[in-house]
């Protein structure tokens, strides 16, 4: 991703779904990155319960990233 602001462009119910959703876009070429807070991975139930698992991408990327999600959905 490039030096600019990051944009949330997706929340997921899981770490899971978030990274299917990053690989989508990285196979269109937008650098991503999934954010979650699960205790380093030891607490992975805890997802949820922080909020779920956020997508972010360059702000510059953020309408494309928003239409291929959209895309993926319909």
């Amino acid at each position: 991703m490039d030096d600019g602001k990051l944009e949330h462009i997706g929340s997921f119910a899981t770490a899971l779904e978030a990274e299917i959703a990053a690989a989508h876009l990285g196979a269109e070429a937008i650098e991503c990155s999934v954010v979650k807070d699960d205790g380093g991975g030891a607490f992975p139930s805890m997802t949820g319960l922080a909020g779920g698992v956020s997508l972010v991408v360059s702000e510059s990327d953020a309408a494309r990233a928003r239409e291929i999600l959209a895309e993926r959905e319909s």
